[in-house]
């Protein structure tokens, strides 16, 4: 099982085969067209982004160690899930409030963040292809306050977020767009562009990531984080 730890490889690139179709070295996703504005996330969204996760994954538990603490979605519609303890929030740590007060205090924490944190924790997905990582409000505001911002390719500020098993870090800049970093370090630099226009597109590419997985996609893993 592959841990977020700080070390690790880059990832492929996209290119345009002789037909003009375009496709991924290493197995990976082609990069979907970006949108013209970021879209702003939603809790309710984010609540089924969750559970059509979850359900994807269903048919692998016990072999993956998937968690998405969601002490912000509630569930009150019968079947909604099958599973009972799905049918009521989890319990939200008594400092995890304030925590993500504090963030959204921060001038470079985009207004996305603060509403995932407010409907989900954090997401671990370990045993999906490489694993990928959210980090918890906690351990953003707690490096934010240690290391502070890193600078992306287009040179400004933007907050790191997760990350995926090999260390590639993902950053969130002010204006919403989501930067990936050029190795498993802060200070080798980010990519020039953003992989995602917002950090709703992000997130679909997790969900298609996962769905890739659970049906047993061949080849080296695919990226969210593309190209």
């Amino acid at each position: 099982m592959n841990s977020p730890t700080m070390d690790g490889s880059s990832i492929g690139q996209a290119r345009t085969d002789a037909a003009g179709e375009v496709t991924c070295e290493g197995g990976e996703l082609p990069p979907p067209a970006p949108s013209p504005t970021p879209r702003k996330l939603d809790r309710g969204w984010l609540c089924q982004w969750r559970r059509e996760i979850l359900a994807t994954l269903a048919p692998e538990a016990p072999q993956h160690h998937a968690s998405l603490p969601a002490p912000g979605c509630q569930f009150s519609q019968p079947g909604e899930f099958e599973d009972g303890e799905e049918a009521l929030p989890l319990p939200r740590s008594p400092a995890e409030p304030v925590i993500i007060r504090q963030l959204a205090r921060h001038p470079l924490v985009a207004p996305d963040l603060i509403t995932f944190y407010e409907a989900i924790s954090e997401v671990s997905l370990p045993d999906v292809w490489n694993g990928y990582f959210v980090l918890p409000a906690a351990q953003v505001l707690q490096q934010l306050s240690t290391h502070g911002a890193v600078r992306t390719g287009e040179r400004q500020l933007a907050v790191v977020f997760g990350n995926d098993g090999g260390g590639i870090l993902f950053a969130l800049a002010p204006d919403g767009r989501v930067y990936r970093s050029t190795t498993a370090s802060r200070q080798h630099g980010f990519e020039p562009e953003p992989v995602a226009e917002d950090l709703t597109e992000f997130l679909e590419r997790v969900r298609e990531m996962v769905r890739r997985y659970s049906v047993g996609a061949v080849g080296p893993h695919p990226d969210p984080g593309g190209p």
